[in-house]
């Protein structure tokens, strides 16, 4: 499993990569105006599953959008509030699993928000503990931030406002605390990450034994 930024925007070259990871199943976290905005990339041997982290919230997102005079606060509010509700998690687990082949890829704008909390939900359902998850929501690539820095930017142009390095910082890179919130978010609507997984997302431990069973080795 791998995760990325729009990969639209590596242009040509993304057929390649996509290939030589022998990637077979792209799930698209954006919205429909994300994808107006940064494009598709579409591949004959390639099945692509859109799946909006952010359907039925418009005047949430929209009202995020209006809050760059605060981003660390917006980025808090987005992985507290919005993400632990988003069941379209749930609708990922469910496609991977239907998958009749193993690699997949999953994006959204930037690759470090929406793909990331899909990220920690999926590891969680492999096994993996905190450390691990934390370290691998860390380890960012330095291109990300880049494509992160470039979206923020233009949002900022159309929006009529300037952000200084320590908000743009906050938009386009990862911060503990953020995935911190999301947890927190978690337990204050579901009580634990196990009820959330279980409940909520609607994985059962079939699912998770089958899920160990395709992408863990030994």
């Amino acid at each position: 499993m791998f995760r990325s930024a729009t990969p639209a925007a590596a242009g040509d070259a993304a057929a390649e990569w996509l290939g030589a990871l022998g990637i077979r199943h792209i799930y698209d976290l954006r919205s429909e105006l994300e994808i107006r905005q940064g494009g598709t990339i579409e591949l004959s041997d390639v099945t692509r599953t859109h799946t909006d982290v952010l359907a039925g919230v418009g005047a949430e997102a929209q009202e995020l959008v209006r809050v760059l005079d605060d981003p660390e606060g917006m980025m808090l509010r987005l992985y507290r509030r919005v993400f632990p509700s988003r069941v379209e998690f749930g609708r990922l687990v469910r496609g991977v699993l239907a998958q009749s082949t193993a690699a997949f890829l999953f994006h959204c704008p930037a690759g470090k928000d929406r793909t990331a909390s899909a990220a920690s939900i999926l590891m969680h359902l492999l096994g993996y503990g905190l450390d691990d998850i934390y370290q691998e929501y860390l380890t960012i690539d330095p291109g990300v931030v880049e494509h992160a820095t470039a979206q923020v930017q233009a949002l900022a142009a159309r929006t009529g406002r300037t952000l200084d390095a320590a908000a743009l910082s906050d938009l386009a890179a990862v911060r503990p605390r953020f995935l911190e919130a999301f947890y927190d978010g978690v337990g204050e609507r579901h009580g634990s990450v196990q009820r959330y997984l279980r409940e909520f997302l609607g994985v059962s431990d079939d699912d998770r034994r089958t899920l160990r069973g395709r992408y863990l080795m030994g």
